[in-house]
């Protein structure tokens, strides 16, 4: 577990990074990213090149909804960890 923790604080290190998730934890169920781009002010570029580290690391999941992609926290031990950080 602490090698998980030490990962998800490293990857959560970044404040662009950790205002994605804070958008995510509002969006249980998914947000596209150009929704996210909006609310955050940021192109969409910018907040898929961060989705994707956050995807590596197994602290988020995207799902394909005709043709945009909708991200959400994933239910993965690294996803957990993240929301449990997010939240102190």
């Amino acid at each position: 577990m602490k090698y998980e923790t030490y990962r998800v604080i490293r990857t959560l290190g970044t404040e662009t990074r950790y205002k994605i998730m804070g958008v995510l934890m509002k969006h249980p169920k998914g947000i596209a990213v150009q929704d996210i781009a909006a609310d955050l002010g940021m192109t969409h570029s910018a907040i898929s090149h961060q989705l994707a580290v956050l995807e590596r690391e197994q602290i988020v999941t995207d799902t394909k909804r005709g043709r945009e992609n909708h991200y959400q926290i994933a239910k993965s031990q690294a996803g957990a960890v993240a929301l449990k950080l997010m939240r102190i």
